[in-house]
């Protein structure tokens, strides 16, 4: 299971107790430091440090009965549920309240919301004799959008920022042939993540690998285009591909995320002519431009 700081530290649970510091982003020197211990239900709480709470937090197998991700305020003994070993994981957190110190929060999951097709490049052909070809090679990274709200009622999520993912493995796309205007996809995983502080986030947190298209019924207009010879072909894989305001949706939740990606060497999108025509770009030159068309 993963633990995510707000500051963007991710943490590996495998043992009984995690291990790890949280203290606020801009007064690390001025604030203690966490403390982490396992609890014998019935017995008394340690006593924490002023503005300091005990949170029991589930680490993936070993709190069996929490739900994934649950954080329970121990009021008292009986909110904390103990695992095979008869313990509960505490963890000792700063008070805190809406609207404070980002820094003070720690995130975790609260729901797992499954693999969610998500956009990564599109191409538009508009007549026949073109080709192209899509390849999202390991490595690659797209910037994800983050749902936020402070209830997690469905239609309360907002856009709030954006966090990166890598892909783990390369996909080659299938070659299609013009006309024809594509959408192309593929899968990453994304959690509800739920704060100390009170807020939800909708965050993605893997690459699930897989492929997905949608067809889209027009192409956008285009604002430069220069001739290309028979039997050629270019590469666009300099230039930062488009960022699509429709990237992924969570039905769940009633959020609509962004999704961009970054082009490399390796991570392009390929377009061929079998007879003359033009290349486009939909923001001046085409390898200036996010969103390249051939026609």
């Amino acid at each position: 299971m993963r633990f995510r700081l707000w500051a963007g530290i991710t943490l590996g649970i495998s043992g009984m107790v995690a291990l790890a510091v949280v203290v606020p982003a801009a007064a690390a020197s001025s604030t203690p430091e966490a403390r982490f211990m396992a609890w014998k239900p019935g017995t008394p709480l340690p006593k924490t440090a002023p503005g300091m709470v005990w949170l029991a937090e589930s680490p993936g197998n070993v709190l069996v009965k929490l739900k994934p991700g649950q954080m329970v305020p121990l009021v008292a003994p009986s909110k904390g549920v103990p695992n095979k070993a008869g313990y509960v994981d505490l963890v000792e957190d700063p008070v805190v309240v809406h609207g404070s110190d980002p820094g003070s929060c720690v995130r975790i999951v609260h729901k797992d919301l499954g693999a969610k097709a998500t956009s990564i490049a599109s191409t538009w052909m508009t007549r026949n004799k073109l080709s192209t070809v899509v390849t999202y090679t390991e490595g690659s990274g797209s910037t994800l959008g983050i749902g936020f709200s402070w209830t997690g009622k469905k239609g309360s999520f907002s856009l709030d920022g954006s966090d990166s993912v890598s892909s783990a493995w390369t996909e080659y796309y299938p070659t299609v042939h013009g006309p024809n205007f594509t959408v192309w996809q593929t899968f990453f995983d994304y959690d509800e993540m739920k704060s100390s502080c009170g807020q939800h986030d909708i965050v993605g947190v893997a690459y699930a690998g897989g492929q997905w298209k949608w067809r889209p019924k027009k192409a956008p207009k285009m604002s430069k285009c220069e001739p290309q010879l028979a039997h050629s072909a270019v590469r666009a894989d300099s230039t930062r591909a488009e960022t699509f305001s429709g990237g992924f949706t969570v039905p769940a939740l009633g959020f609509t995320g962004t999704a961009q990606t970054g082009w490399s060497t390796d991570t392009s999108v390929w377009y061929g002519w079998g007879v003359s025509g033009h290349v486009c770009g939909s923001s001046g030159y085409p390898p200036e431009s996010p969103i390249v068309l051939a026609n």
